[in-house]
């Protein structure tokens, strides 16, 4: 008796967009029309308390065998945001640190 292990999971470099064709659930794939063809598709994180009624626009991230891994598209755009933010506040305390070390080294102290 051999065991198969779960397919693997494909997240894509690029996210696309889908829209719903068949309802999709934590608990029920559906299809989804993406790149002008229909695909089984599951919810990415089937955490998720959410239906996905068709005509709603989907963000497709990756791919686990053929079925397609779909989010919300308001749940990508959070995701993006939290992220934009995120590196904006690295870039920021970079650009801190930084001045602080140059105006150090002008006045013969280090300025934090």
């Amino acid at each position: 008796m051999s065991l198969e292990s779960p397919e693997k999971i494909t997240l894509f470099a690029k996210p696309g967009m889908g829209e719903v064709e068949q309802i999709i659930t934590e608990t029920q794939a559906g299809r989804v029309k993406f790149q002008a063809t229909y695909w089984p598709a599951r919810l990415y994180n089937p955490e998720y308390e959410i239906t996905l009624v068709p005509d709603t626009p989907v963000t497709v991230i990756g791919r686990q065998g053929i079925t397609l891994l779909v989010l919300p598209v308001n749940e990508m755009q959070q995701s993006n945001l939290e992220d934009q933010e995120a590196m904006k506040q690295k870039a920021i305390a970079f650009n801190r640190s930084g001045w602080a070390q140059r105006f150090g080294s002008l006045f013969g102290s280090r300025l934090n």
